[in-house]
């Protein structure tokens, strides 16, 4: 499938939307920094970029992204202030066609179908393959400075210099509250990891640093088929990484957006949520919470394998306060106490998983439309509607406010949605196994 790499001034959610329903991968970012990293070091069909973005040089950027991708189609964007300048571009064979905001989502879609079903000729000046580059030094969005290797297809010898260091960051494969994630190449080992840069500001706070040194000891404890393993915690140049398993695969937001309407089917569902509670009830009993529990963070591997991924920001129970003024995490899957920074216990998660678990039945969040983080941690969420009864009111008892009111532990909320499920929907669906081992919870 064809990648599609979009650098636009607005938030990544919204300028992504426009994109529904194309037939590519779209890789969005709103910095030059980030735009730098990703034309050279991936195979870009087609960089739609924002010509109004702050310190945006882009004869500079697009120079630059000739090494690694000549043969990219280039729709430029902007006010209509920028139709001059984007004109004298398309002159210069650095752009193809200019699309004036706010778009028509329509001819949008037409001109990026368009582009993409044209590939350069060999003939076009514009797709002329350029020498082959020799090794480069570039800043990659973390700050970090490391060599980048030229393109295999210049046919050089892949093996890095001893000097590189042990990791090589060869994709952005996601970002969150905390740093962002590449998958990268072990050169010690041989084999594939991800890699976690975390944001410069946690290299700045000693407590942080504490915290996530404590959280990492015990994730390294978590061994288990439905969670990515963590492999180690290191210090770079002023700032932290964290190594993991890569998991090649799709998040399971990605996998809702291609659904109708974003409805998971109930075989799905019922296996989602039964490997989430065996995944987190494992974590309660080793003292970890998530308290991050959203689409992206559930992974559906190429071989269909479920894996519950970045306990980056897990703690140990009862005893972290979230700051109110800097909550890590996605408010609308986070429990009303866990917002309001009240301490935490494994209901928390609970609340996560009804909360997601609401989503892949109806396609819709059990919040109110667009709520505010007070809201969200003072309020309750409105009735749930459109839910069979025992179905319903199991998803209310674990989406319960109070948290002495809700369901206790996720093992408990998995074994009473699937006994609701098989009454009011007639499926023939069997108890999960029996745990008398591990008893979970805390």
């Amino acid at each position: 499938m064809q990648i599609v790499l979009m650098l636009d001034s607005q938030a990544p959610s919204q300028a992504i939307k426009p994109m529904e329903g194309l037939q590519c991968i779209p890789v969005v970012v709103n910095d030059i920094a980030r735009a730098r990293y990703v034309l050279l070091n991936m195979s870009i069909d087609l960089w739609i970029c924002d010509l109004n973005l702050d310190d945006l040089d882009f004869r500079r950027l697009h120079s630059e992204s000739m090494t690694r991708n000549a043969a990219a189609r280039i729709l430029l964007t902007g006010t209509p202030i920028s139709q001059h300048l984007a004109n004298t571009l398309i002159k210069e064979n650095r752009g193809d066609q200019f699309i004036a905001k706010p778009w028509n989502v329509l001819a949008f879609k037409r001109a990026v179908n368009t582009l993409l079903q044209t590939p350069r000729s060999p003939d076009d000046p514009a797709a002329a393959p350029p020498a082959a580059p020799p090794p480069r030094r570039i800043i990659t969005p973390s700050g970090m400075q490391l060599r980048i290797k030229p393109s295999m297809t210049a046919n050089l010898s892949s093996t890095p210099p001893a000097e590189e260091g042990r990791y090589q960051l060869d994709e952005l494969i996601g970002e969150g509250g905390m740093g962002r994630v590449y998958r990268a190449y072990d050169r010690l080992l041989d084999m594939e990891v991800a890699v976690k840069l975390l944001n410069h500001e946690f290299s700045r706070d000693q407590e942080a640093i504490n915290q996530l040194k404590e959280e990492t000891r015990i994730s390294l404890q978590l061994l288990h088929r439905h969670i990515v393993r963590f492999y180690n915690l290191e210090k770079r140049q002023n700032q932290f990484l964290i190594i993991m398993e890569y998991v090649p695969g799709v998040s399971l937001h990605k996998y809702m957006a291609q659904m109708p309407q974003g409805l998971v089917p109930l075989d799905l569902v019922l296996q989602i949520v039964g490997v989430m509670a065996d995944a987190l009830g494992y974590a309660h009993r080793k003292g970890v919470l998530h308290k991050d529990i959203t689409p992206s963070n559930v992974l559906i591997s190429e071989d269909g394998v479920l894996k519950l991924i970045d306990f980056g920001i897990a703690d140990l129970m009862n005893r972290q306060r979230v700051i109110p003024d800097y909550v890590i995490g996605t408010p609308v899957y986070m429990s009303p106490e866990q917002l309001r920074g009240d301490e935490l216990d494994a209901r928390t998660d609970v609340y996560s998983l009804g909360v997601l678990t609401h989503q892949m039945m109806s396609g819709r969040l059990p919040n109110a439309p667009d709520p505010t983080v007070e809201t969200l941690a003072f309020m309750p969420h409105p009735p749930l509607v459109g839910f069979p009864p025992r179905v319903g009111k199991v998803l209310e008892w674990a989406l319960a406010f109070e948290t002495a009111g809700r369901c206790p532990t996720v093992r408990d909320f998995n074994i009473n949605f699937r006994e609701a499920c098989r009454q009011d929907y007639g499926a023939a669906i069997a108890p999960p196994e029996a745990r008398a081992d591990e008893p979970d919870g805390v």
